[in-house]
């Protein structure tokens, strides 16, 4: 994957504030959180749901299938820092 996740677009469901983007290493979750854009890899590490339907309050993502609870700015397992989904830096404007 390359080093960053190009956003040139507004969020598609700006209610759920999320949108899942296909790349070649699998999905990854874009979340809209405090006026910025992280990508975090799209898969509970307990139960391997997608975090895309999770419930998103503040920073944190919870698993709809398990409960898991993710820091999407940081990518770690709330209460577990050293679990954690892949994360990626995000690129906003125009893709070259």
């Amino acid at each position: 994957m390359s080093d960053s996740i190009s956003s040139a677009a507004q969020l598609a469901d700006a209610s759920r504030r999320r949108l899942l983007v296909e790349t070649g290493d699998g999905p990854v979750v874009l979340f809209e959180v405090a006026g910025g854009l992280c990508a975090v890899e799209d898969g509970c590490l307990r139960c391997g749901a997608s975090l895309l339907s999770g419930s998103l309050q503040g920073t944190v993502v919870t698993c709809r299938t398990c409960g898991w609870r993710y820091d999407v700015v940081q990518g770690c397992v709330v209460g577990l820092p050293a679990l954690r989904v892949a994360t990626y830096p995000v690129r906003s404007g125009a893709v070259d």
